[in-house]
């Protein structure tokens, strides 16, 4: 008895674990995950977004732009910096 309710835990825990598997498979890109990128590309949607719809001029929107460019740019040489340090 105890064999055949081992079995059967077992297989819920594998099929369990294959379906979140098959979500990597489908969408590789769900298994690496940035969330610096994330918030970088979220901000510029939210200028891009602002810039479509007349709220800010083009120079304000290019302003705002490389504003945020340079500090994600700062973020990734400060995290590549702390990787470097630890090899």
């Amino acid at each position: 008895m105890k064999k055949y309710l081992l079995v059967v835990v077992l297989s819920f825990v594998l099929t369990g674990c294959a379906e979140k598997l098959q979500g990597y498979i489908d969408q590789p890109e769900s298994f690496f995950r940035d969330p610096h990128y994330d918030h970088y590309k979220n901000e510029l949607e939210t200028i891009e977004s602002a810039y479509l719809k007349k709220e800010m001029s083009y120079a304000q929107y290019l302003d705002k732009k490389q504003e945020l460019e340079n500090k994600y740019s700062k973020e990734v040489q400060e995290r590549e910096a702390i990787i470097e340090s630890h090899e």
